[in-house]
């Protein structure tokens, strides 16, 4: 059915369409980020979505055949319990992360505190080192690890984050 002019006019009339409508539900998105209160549940959500992985074991390396996470439906190591969080709660943060570490996971975000004072639940904690096991090549900017900020705790300072 029809000729290849009808067929590439379709085709650009629902491309067109499907912009409109991305468009519009970034608008609405961009508006919840504005909104402090949105913000602040978004968080929320955040948080108990990284504390349901509570339990998932890092790496299958770290595991002996026959014992109970040897063969683990999953494992999360830091930013990969980060990636999953931000993955199952996609439709709320309007992206998809992809597949990369915490240096990744540094680079893309647009705040940094250099303080614990400023910094709310929620917020991320990157650790800077350097790997001095032969073989490991070293990660880009030196950030080796990240967890979680969740304040309270004794001293405030509370986070999680896979180990």
């Amino acid at each position: 059915g029809g000729g290849l002019q009808d067929n590439f006019k379709n085709f650009r009339k629902q491309k067109l369409k499907e912009a409109k409508e991305r468009a519009a539900r970034e608008r609405v998105e961009g508006e919840k980020r504005k909104d402090p209160v949105a913000m602040q549940e978004l968080r929320e959500k955040f948080i108990e979505q990284c504390k349901s992985y509570y339990g998932v074991p890092y790496a299958k390396r770290y595991h002996e055949p026959g014992s109970p996470h040897f063969d683990a439906p999953m494992y999360l190591d830091c930013c990969g319990l980060v990636r999953q969080v931000l993955r199952d709660l996609k439709d709320d943060f309007g992206f998809t992360p992809g597949p990369w570490n915490q240096a990744y996971q540094f680079d893309t975000l647009p705040i940094r505190y250099d303080t614990w004072h400023k910094m709310r639940p929620g917020d991320l904690i990157f650790a800077e080192g350097k790997y001095i096991k032969e073989g490991v090549k070293p990660q880009k900017g030196d950030i080796v690890h990240i967890e979680v900020f969740l304040g309270g705790g004794p001293e405030g300072k509370s986070c999680c984050g896979a180990r």
